[in-house]
């Protein structure tokens, strides 16, 4: 019978735990999440141009990492992941430009629920992209006008698919200078990354309460 390579068993070793290193896919949870959250179109979904740069290279960048999974060849195996690279790049890129277009910042609509009274937020900015592969990340900020004096935390707001929340959300911190309880009548930018796969699917943003974030992550 003939022999493998040592040297060529070693390189597809190396290619392979780069290829989940780098692929972003994160956690088995998420990745059926993600999945399901794939198969609607992005009309009508926030950030609707960046969500279809996201959708259609998460979909290519996962092809990809699967021939390079399935692949036996040494040479092809090093060509496949120049070109996931490449691919990687052109989304950090397109997805850089779609959010830094000058004078058209993307931005959506957040609903409030009923147990909040005591700021007022209307939309949710991207100002940036940031990192890369699996350490990129959506950078937000959202000017919050506080209608009463309210202790220095996070603002927590959940991702909907139409009428359906999923098990995502979003942080915005306030910024480090504001006073520890943050006073009526004054604005405050509150700024929060957010991982990209996330919003393919995503239709509606809702703010919520701090408790209403610690009970959904008990489920």
């Amino acid at each position: 019978m003939k022999k493998k390579n040592p040297l060529i068993i070693s390189g597809l070793f190396v290619i392979s735990a780069l290829v989940i290193s780098c692929g972003g896919n994160g956690t088995k949870s998420d990745k059926t999440d993600r999945s399901a959250m794939a198969v609607s179109t992005n009309k009508g979904q926030i950030f609707e141009k960046l969500a279809d740069i996201i959708e259609d290279y998460s979909a290519k960048i996962e092809e990809k990492e699967e021939k390079i999974k399935q692949n036996t060849d040494i040479d092809k195996a090093f060509k496949l992941s120049k070109e996931l690279q490449l691919l990687t790049e052109e989304k950090d890129k397109k997805a850089s430009d779609c959010i830094s277009q000058s004078g058209n910042p993307i931005s959506t609509a957040v609903v409030q629920e009923g147990g909040l009274d005591s700021y007022k937020i209307s939309e949710v900015i991207a100002y940036q992209w940031s990192g890369t592969e699996k350490l990129a990340r959506i950078q937000l900020k959202s000017t919050v006008e506080f209608l009463k004096d309210f202790p220095k935390s996070m603002i927590y707001i959940q991702l909907y698919e139409e009428s359906t929340p999923t098990n995502h959300w979003i942080m915005l911190n306030p910024p480090p200078e504001a006073p520890n309880h943050l006073l009526a009548g004054q604005t405050y930018e509150f700024k929060g990354p957010m991982i990209p796969q996330y919003l393919i699917g995503v239709t509606k943003l809702v703010a919520k309460t701090k408790e209403d974030y610690a009970a959904a992550k008990k489920k």
